[in-house]
């Protein structure tokens, strides 16, 4: 199956319109389904009785994200983690956008938070066991993390990078203000990190419930990392700003009793202030760009999408600022 069949079926899907003239399409031996929610790039569900299958074309850019998706799910296969899809293919010229093609993982996507304290720790195991794959762990050439960082100085960069892409004359004067206070701030040092794999994106509708360990799907922002960075980035993520302090100083705890990192504590918090600032300056660089046609999204824009930004924009920009205070 894994052959013309399957290249047919990728040729197929490139073709389909975007946005879509319906959700699910019947061509040959597959039902084809459109899964809605994709951020950047459009996945698709195919079904036959041989195989069912993620298909998913991603947005041709610098972050080459079919391929990071390919090999971190090969790295995690071959370190026996049973933790995502497992990769099947990897097409980034062929068809009109990159395409990567993986097995489909069966079992519940949802917006809702975690729930109780089993839920968390499952969430939290599910991190901790991606970070157990490290440079020494895998011959597979990863790169660095889309949203990497090791130090202060490498948040204060991403912060700096996202404000910068807003022409000088149009950035909104709270956000350099924030970029200012961000680089007036005395932050800490500390020696050289652990590395790990990072997956790139805590987005909660990224995590697959199912009995006993969970799973997650999209990868294509995944590299190496510090893995501190990970766990800020899971507690700045939009889809976790209502969760109250205590519960991700409960969070950060839990994950360091499954490690050997005794300043991780500590790193975590500084990475998180860099997160929100980081957070501020990517939804300031998306109200400039996105109106004017500038973004290379795949998927489409959902509606309210730009009241949504707004609203996360100035909370960030609040949570930044009292991060420094």
């Amino acid at each position: 199956m894994l052959g013309a069949d399957l290249h047919d079926l990728i040729a197929y899907i490139s073709g389909l319109p975007s946005p879509p003239d319906g959700l699910t399409h019947s061509w040959r031996q597959w039902q084809i389904a459109l899964i809605e929610g994709g951020r950047n790039g459009r996945v698709y569900r195919a079904t036959s009785e041989q195989a069912d299958l993620a298909v998913k074309l991603t947005a041709r850019d610098r972050h080459d994200r079919a391929g990071r998706e390919y090999c971190a799910l090969q790295t995690l296969a071959r370190a026996g983690l049973e933790i995502a899809p497992r990769p099947l293919l990897v097409e980034r010229d062929r068809y009109r956008a990159p395409v990567v093609v993986m097995t489909w993982l069966a079992g519940t996507v949802s917006d809702d938070l975690p729930s109780s304290d089993d839920e968390w720790v499952r969430l939290v195991e599910h991190v901790a066991a991606i970070h157990r794959v490290t440079p020494s762990t895998t011959s597979i050439d990863l790169s660095e993390a889309v949203l990497s960082m090791r130090s202060p100085s490498d948040g204060l960069a991403r912060v700096r990078l996202e404000v910068e892409q807003i022409p000088r004359a149009d950035q909104p004067a709270a956000l350099r203000r924030l970029l200012e206070a961000f680089e007036r701030h005395d932050f800490p040092s500390w020696p050289t990190p652990p590395t790990s794999l990072r997956r790139g994106d805590p987005n909660i509708r990224n995590i697959v419930r199912r009995p006993g360990a969970w799973v997650s799907v999209d990868w294509e922002s995944s590299g190496w990392s510090d893995p501190a960075a990970e766990i800020a980035d899971l507690i700045a993520h939009a889809a976790y700003l209502d969760v109250p302090a205590e519960r991700w100083a409960w969070v950060t705890q839990v994950y360091a009793s499954l490690g050997h990192d005794p300043g991780v504590i500590g790193r975590i918090d500084v990475y998180t202030s860099l997160m929100y600032g980081f957070w501020a300056g990517r939804l300031g660089r998306m109200l400039y760009q996105v109106p004017r046609g500038l973004d290379d999204r795949l998927a489409p824009w959902p509606d309210g999408w730009l009241d949504s930004v707004r609203r996360n924009y100035e909370r960030y920009l609040e949570l930044a600022a009292r991060a420094l205070r």
